[in-house]
C-alpha cells in the first residue's frame, strides 16, 4: 500500500508539472510580455517568422524573399541583420506557437493560404507579432485584428475584373465552378457574385461547387446539359488546367476564366498552347517597365533564377522591404511600432505605394483583365485604369 501511495504521489507530481510546462509554453499574455520586453532592448540582428509555401505554383514568393535579404546584406546604410525561421505553411497552430516561444522574433511573413490567415492570424496577435501576409481576402479584416497587414492586393478587384472580362467578351450565361473547402474561393465566389448582381443581363445559369473528389466527367457532363456562353473556374491551378484540358478535348472552346493563380510559370511555360486558347483570367498588372525599381528587379530576378518573376515574387520582397522601412522608421522593434509604421507611412517599394485603409488593407488596384496570348503567355485584355 505504501509503495502505492508512494506511485501515485509521484503520477501527481509529473501531471502537475506538464500541466505547468504545458501553461507556461501556451501562455499567450506571458509570451506576449516576454517578447515586449526583449525587443525594447537595443537589438543588432532582427528575427522574424517565415510561412513557407508549400504549393510549387508560388515558389516565387520565397525568390523574392531571398532576393530581398541578399540586397539588405550588401546594404552598408542597414544597420541590422534580418534572420529568418523558416516553418511550413499549414493551418496547424503549432506553428505559432513554436514561433511565439522564441522572444525575438518580432513579425511573421508569408500566408499566401486564406485558409492559413484565418485560422492563425489571431493568434499570432494575442501573442504579439505582426503579421505581414499575402492572402489576398479583404473580408478577414472584420475580425479587426490590428497587427496584421496585407502584402498583395485585395479579391475586390480581381471580383471586379472578372465581371468585366465577361462583359467585354459580350457573354450573357455564365457556369460557375468553385472549390467549396477553400475559403479563398469561397470569399472571391462572393465577391464575384457581388458584382455580377451589378449586370442585369449576366446570368449565373448554373453553379457547381467541389471538394476534394474532383469529378472532372461529371461536373463536364452536368455542365454540358446547362445553357452557358462562358465558364468562370475558382480553384488550384491543377483542377483548373484538368478541368480546362479536359473542356478542350472535348471539343468546347468556350471562353474560359480562372483567378490569378492561372498567371503563374506553372501554366505559361509548360501548357499547350491549343489548350489555352479563349482562355482569361484576373492578375497582377506586372509590366516592369511602369517604374525604374521594377525594371531593375526584372533583370535581377532572371539573372538569378532563369525565368521573369511573377506578383508572387513581388509579395516576398515586398515583405521584407517593408519590414526594413518600418525597422528604420520606429523608435523600436515592439510589432505594434512596426505595424503603425508601415500602416501610417506611406512607403514605397520598387516605386509601388503601399497604401493602407485603417484597418490594413491596401487601397491601391495593381490587378488587371488579361487574356492567353500564344508565345506571350497572359497579357492585358482590358484598358488599364487609373490608379
Amino acid at each position: 500500500m505504501k509503495k502505492f501511495f508512494l506511485q501515485l504521489g509521484l503520477l501527481t507530481i509529473i501531471v502537475i508539472l506538464a500541466a505547468l510546462v504545458h501553461y507556461l509554453s501556451f501562455d499567450a499574455e506571458r509570451l506576449l510580455h516576454k517578447r515586449n520586453l526583449y525587443l525594447l532592448q537595443p537589438q543588432s540582428d532582427v528575427h522574424i517568422g517565415v510561412l513557407w509555401p508549400q504549393n510549387p505554383d508560388v515558389q516565387g514568393y520565397i525568390n523574392g524573399l531571398n532576393l530581398a535579404l541578399a540586397e539588405l546584406e550588401g546594404d552598408k546604410s542597414f544597420p541590422y541583420h534580418i534572420r529568418p525561421h523558416f516553418a511550413k505553411e499549414t493551418p496547424d497552430k503549432a506553428i505559432v506557437w513554436n514561433f511565439a516561444r522564441n522572444s525575438r522574433i518580432a513579425a511573421v511573413i508569408g500566408g499566401l493560404n486564406t485558409d492559413t490567415v484565418k485560422r492563425l492570424a489571431p493568434l499570432f496577435q494575442a501573442t504579439g507579432m505582426l503579421f505581414l501576409q499575402s492572402s489576398t481576402n479583404p473580408l478577414l479584416m472584420k475580425r479587426n485584428i490590428k497587427l496584421m497587414l496585407e502584402v498583395s492586393y485585395p479579391d475586390m478587384y480581381h471580383a471586379e475584373n472578372l465581371k468585366e472580362i465577361i462583359k467585354s467578351l459580350r457573354l450573357n450565361k455564365i457556369a460557375l465552378l468553385y472549390n467549396q473547402q477553400s475559403i479563398y474561393c469561397r470569399g472571391l465566389k462572393s465577391l464575384f457574385l457581388y458584382q455580377i448582381k451589378k449586370e442585369p443581363e449576366i446570368d449565373i445559369t448554373s453553379t457547381y461547387p467541389f471538394n476534394g473528389k474532383f469529378q472532372i466527367e461529371k461536373i463536364y457532363s452536368d455542365i454540358e446539359n446547362t445553357d452557358f456562353d462562358g465558364i468562370v473556374f475558382l480553384g488550384n491551378s491543377r483542377k483548373i488546367f484538368d478541368f480546362l484540358k479536359y473542356a478542350r478535348w472535348s471539343k468546347n472552346d468556350k471562353p474560359f476564366i480562372g483567378n490569378e493563380i492561372f498567371d503563374t510559370p506553372i501554366f505559361y511555360n509548360q501548357y499547350d498552347r491549343k489548350i489555352m486558347q479563349h482562355t482569361y483570367c484576373s492578375s497582377y498588372d506586372l509590366t516592369f517597365s511602369r517604374t525604374p525599381e521594377l525594371q531593375r528587379f526584372d533583370h535581377l530576378y532572371r539573372d538569378k533564377y532563369q525565368t521573369r518573376p511573377d506578383n508572387f515574387a513581388i509579395w516576398g520582397y515586398s515583405a521584407i522591404m517593408l519590414l526594413k522601412k518600418a525597422i528604420l522608421n520606429s523608435p523600436n522593434l515592439l510589432p505594434e511600432s512596426l505595424y503603425h509604421s508601415i500602416l501610417y507611412s506611406k512607403f514605397s517599394v520598387l516605386g509601388l505605394k503601399f497604401v493602407y485603409t485603417h484597418d490594413g488593407i491596401l487601397k491601391q488596384n495593381l490587378t488587371a483583365g488579361k487574356r492567353w496570348l500564344p508565345g506571350k503567355g497572359f497579357v492585358q485584355f482590358l484598358p488599364k485604369k487609373q490608379e
